[in-house]
């Protein structure tokens, strides 16, 4: 099973809480447990974990799952300065005191902060240098460090990493599994509470587009991309209306990027479609909207031809759609999990 790099800022909705993982000192196996930040899903008030912020920091995030794959347990560290081996085998050693239920399975997330990152590299590139680097520094590789047969017991599963990126920002983990890291824009309430929590607020209209030139960064100008932006753009409503539909778009952008099948993917499309009709009836694009969703996300053709049959006055923009689109790779169409 591959790693994965989640390389957006995850959708997390409005009002949720996330406990602030703080930046560790000099950790050792005395005040380990003081360190790393430990959240049970029955006994918290919080939906989810960050770090406030990252350069040369890392951070690594366990997630503890039940048989049913439901994330029963989140646990962050928030490495000041950076890791070692030694810092690695302090959490596994506090991990082994863990006792899972039958069934149950574990997965680490692994975030660099934006010191390891390039300006002038791809995301992926980015962070097979930093891998790289860390088995020069440390004699580890970070893709199979988990699963050796000394931690067999611990069941780890998959190894994934998330990034942040050139800008400031924080790590993130939530219970329903947005994963991901922050940008500087980070949607959050203008003051926290306690100086420590979070609480993510509505979406801002000029966040979600910088959110968008984010991931128009990430396929490299993909025009499919910049297409949607024009065409959300297009839409007659306020800028809080807009600035949801972005966040939507945003959200099936999310979601489907490391799916393979052809069904899920068309689920989560419909339930877009749902929520495009509830709130724009009126929008005279939104044909196109779907046609460009259907492309970037790598939903089949055939799969795509109901949203190809719309009124007369549209089809010429979209036979000019289809062919600007052709050539293009479809960024989601060949991703293996």
């Amino acid at each position: 099973m591959q790693s994965r790099t989640f390389s957006f800022t995850p959708p997390i909705p409005s009002g949720y809480r996330l406990k602030l993982a703080p930046q560790t000192g000099n950790i050792n196996k005395e005040n380990f447990k003081d360190a790393i930040v430990v959240l049970n899903k029955k006994d918290t008030q919080y939906q989810g974990i960050y770090t406030g912020g990252m350069s040369a920091c890392m951070a690594i995030t366990v997630l503890e799952r039940d048989a049913k794959n439901n994330i029963n347990n989140l646990l962050m560290i928030h490495y000041g300065g950076g890791i070692n081996k030694e810092g690695l085998e302090l959490l596994m050693d506090f991990l082994k005191d863990r006792t899972l239920p039958t069934g149950s399975f574990r997965e680490v997330i692994i975030t660099p902060g934006n010191a390891y990152t390039s300006r002038t590299c791809a995301y992926e590139e980015s962070i097979a240098a930093f891998k790289e680097h860390f088995f020069a520094m440390q004699r580890v590789n970070l893709d199979t460090f988990f699963t050796q047969k000394k931690y067999e017991a611990l069941a780890f599963g998959q190894t994934q990493f998330t990034f942040v990126p050139v800008r400031t920002g924080s790590a993130c983990v939530t219970f329903d599994g947005y994963i991901g890291a922050f940008y500087h824009n980070m949607r959050s309430q203008a003051s926290r509470i306690n100086n420590t929590d979070e609480v993510t607020s509505d979406p801002l209209l000029d966040r979600e587009i910088e959110e968008f030139k984010n991931i128009q960064a990430r396929f490299n100008n993909n025009k499919i991309i910049g297409k949607l932006i024009s065409i959300i753009e297009t839409v007659e409503c306020s800028n809080r209306d807009r600035a949801q539909l972005y966040f939507d778009t945003r959200e099936l952008i999310y979601n489907t990027q490391f799916l393979e099948s052809q069904s899920e993917k068309q689920k989560m499309l419909s339930l877009y479609r749902r929520k495009i009709d509830d709130h724009f009836p009126l929008f005279l694009g939104k044909e196109m909207l779907m046609t460009a969703v259907c492309c970037l996300i790598g939903v089949g053709f055939i799969t795509a031809l109901p949203f190809l049959f719309y009124q007369a006055y549209q089809r010429t923009n979209t036979r000019l759609l289809l062919k600007e689109t052709a050539t293009i790779d479809l960024p989601f169409s060949n991703n293996k999990v």
